[in-house]
């Protein structure tokens, strides 16, 4: 790695909603667009929360049956996203290859989409009963 534009750089790594992609860089030629990284630490840390937090609401006998869904949600929802993502054109993201998908009305990308939006509720509810929880004496 010594050169930059002899280089081949090789990086594996889990991309938009949990899609594995190759990153092949050869100078400035990209073969495969993705999102920043940054992007993947907020999505990665939401559902490793998401699914740690949904274990312990088990553990705790809190919201039983909605923490079941959740487990089950942020264990397919990343699953689904990585076998529709694999085969996307050459310069779309992972971002706009789910848009394209939901405009079109395929059911992996209403599936994604409404679990995101579930996800996002749950974690509402979780945080609307433990304030009110802390909120009496």
């Amino acid at each position: 790695m010594a050169n930059g534009c002899d280089c081949l750089i090789r990086t594996v790594a889990l991309c938009a909603y949990g899609a594995v992609y190759l990153k092949i860089k050869r100078g400035e030629e990209m073969y495969w667009e993705t999102l920043p990284d940054w992007v993947w630490i907020i999505y990665y840390f939401f559902i490793i929360a998401t699914l740690g937090f949904a274990i312990f609401s088990i553990i705790q006998k809190k919201m039983i049956i909605l923490s079941t869904i959740t487990i089950v949600l942020t264990i397919t929802i990343p699953i689904s996203n990585i076998i529709n993502s694999i085969g996307r054109e050459k310069g779309v993201d992972e971002f706009e290859h789910l848009v394209t998908h939901l405009q079109q009305g395929s059911p992996w990308s209403i599936y994604a989409i409404i679990g995101f939006l579930y996800l996002l509720v749950w974690w509402v509810l979780l945080l609307i009963k433990n304030k009110k929880k802390a909120i009496r004496y």
